[in-house]
């Protein structure tokens, strides 16, 4: 069986661990290259944990489902 992050074709699910707000997207490429995009300042999650709860999303690669 393969780890989750190495998986290409999915679409995955993002839920911020403070509020209920979630983020969903779908990817071709292995999930591990859009879970390290997320992590940019340019990205709309790392935007949404720095500006709503003023802190970084940590260990983002383990939080899609």
């Amino acid at each position: 069986s393969s780890v989750l992050s190495d998986q290409q074709r999915v679409v995955y699910q993002f839920k911020c661990s403070f509020c209920d707000e979630n983020s969903i997207g779908f990817t071709m490429r292995h999930l591990h290259e859009p879970c390290d995009e997320h992590k940019l300042d340019s990205s709309s999650i790392k935007k949404h944990f720095t500006n709503k709860h003023d802190c970084l999303p940590q260990e983002l690669t383990k939080c899609p489902k």
